[in-house]
């Protein structure tokens, strides 16, 4: 979590923190892009043993019950920066207790439905981090995911000549069992960002879809993606 750079809690078992966000749609956000971008590095002025564990309490106005969020420190080591700093790898995930994060979810839902020039279906802010397949490909980040297409952010590399509004795209998220395969293409591209327009979707991949637009069935973090465009995504659609 941003708001805990630099200085995490620094005593052995549980510790309870409490953040504040400005609306529920940052909150899941920043939730989404802590725990599905995998472990989070750190700096601290002290070490804190593997194993230690922090529970944070996140808040925002418009959800009554605060949502939950574990993190465990994986890594310490010391920071090749200044003399004495140590650098920490935390990992979160979400606790048990959905009932926060499940009303926050409503609210963003809400939200949508009130501005009718908006799309028909809500954008949850949700992190997946997409490669092209190969080594050397861009990386891209998934920022925003609906029913409808996603929004998408050129995080590294230089983007492939086909990535063109009107080309033809997929994007198939990296679940357990089987990819979700959701096809269409690009319907609008600036200098770094870009958005796509989901084709109709077969009934399955409707329901994985709608599962993971309510964050559940995903993977163990890091939350990984496959982009392609052009004749590449057209090859691979189902």
């Amino acid at each position: 979590m941003s708001e805990l750079h630099g200085e995490p809690p620094h005593a052995q078992g549980l510790v309870r923190l409490r953040v504040t966000y400005q609306s529920p749609r940052s909150l899941v956000a920043e939730l989404t892009r802590s725990v599905g971008r995998g472990p989070v590095a750190l700096e601290s002025r002290r070490p804190l043993p593997r194993g230690s564990r922090f529970e944070l309490e996140l808040r925002a106005h418009g959800v009554a019950v605060a949502v939950q969020v574990l993190g465990e420190v994986v890594l310490c080591e010391p920071s090749p920066g200044p003399p004495g700093r140590w650098e920490l790898g935390i990992q979160y995930r979400a606790g048990e207790d959905l009932r926060g994060l499940e009303e926050a979810l409503r609210w963003i839902s809400e939200s949508h439905r009130q501005q009718p020039r908006r799309r028909a279906h809500p954008r949850i802010p949700i992190f997946f981090q997409a490669g092209g397949g190969a080594p050397t490909a861009p990386l891209f980040a998934v920022k925003d995911l609906s029913r409808g297409g996603a929004g998408v952010k050129l995080e590294s590399g230089e983007a492939p000549r086909s990535l063109q509004a009107g080309a033809p795209a997929l994007l198939e998220l990296l679940l357990p069992g089987r990819a979700l395969l959701l096809h269409g293409e690009v319907a609008w591209r600036s200098s770094a960002a870009f958005g796509l327009k989901f084709g109709r979707l077969r009934p399955d991949a409707v329901e994985r879809l709608g599962e993971v637009l309510a964050l559940r069935g995903l993977p163990a973090p890091p939350w990984k993606a496959r982009l392609s465009f052009g004749m590449d995504a057209i090859s691979r659609m189902p």
